[in-house]
Formats: structure tokens, sequence, C-alpha cells
């Protein structure tokens, strides 16, 4: 039992309930044993790139993990210098795929300079009060 207010370091961890108790009966099956990923992309080969900074170097390899447990070849070409040489990579068929960001794309490829006037379907909420 815990004091009110409870003070975590006076508590008892919970008991599991009693086989005899009601709640018993109620419990959920154990989880099954997790399943073997598939196998989708066997014989794929992907180039993952990524920038030469923390997160998108990270993000590149939980990508290449990803790809490999969906029985993917991947090929590390992760941490290019700057944004213009990691863009290249991509539009050479140097790399498969790199994460980057959008406002990078907006302003640094597509060349613009002002902000999207209009929020987008993604950015509305989802529910209106009315």
């Amino acid at each position: 039992m815990c004091p009110d207010p409870p003070d975590r370091s006076l508590c008892s961890p919970p008991r599991p309930p009693s086989p005899c108790s009601p709640r018993a009966a109620e419990a959920p099956p154990p989880p099954a044993p997790a399943a073997a990923p598939e196998t989708k992309l066997k014989g794929a080969t992907f180039t993952v790139g990524s920038k030469d900074f923390t997160e998108s170097v990270v993000l590149g390899q939980i990508t290449m993990d990803l790809l490999a447990a969906h029985g993917a070849s991947v090929v590390d070409k992760t941490n290019i210098k700057g944004s213009v040489t990691t863009r290249k990579a991509l539009t050479s068929g140097d790399v498969s795929m790199y994460w980057d960001y959008t406002g990078t794309g907006w302003v640094s490829y597509l060349g613009q300079t002002k902000p999207i006037a209009t929020p987008s379907s993604s950015t509305r909420p989802c529910v209106t009060r009315t």
C-alpha cells in the first residue's frame, strides 16, 4: 500500500492477482511471440544516404535496419557532407533515399522564398468545434 499522497519510495510493487480472484479470470492471455519480419524486399538492394549530422545519420541507420529486417540488401552511404551534395547523390542515383527537412526542400531545392500562404490539410486540425 502507498500513503496518501503516495511516497513512491514507500510503495510495494503491485501483486499479481490471486488465481481465485475474479480479476484473474478476466486477465488477458499473454502476448504471442513476435513474428519474424516479412521478407517482401528479398532480392532488392537500396543505398541509403544521410547528411553529416547525428539526427540524419541516425535516421539513415534506422532506415537501413528496417530495410534489412524485411529482406533487402543495404549499402551504407550515410554521413555525406552538406545538403546540396546529399541531394546530388540522390538525383544522380548514387543513393536510393535519404531523409531531409521539408523546409530544406522548399527553399534549397525548389527555390521558394515565401512561406506557404494556406496551411495544407495535413496541418489543419482533424476535428473542428461547432
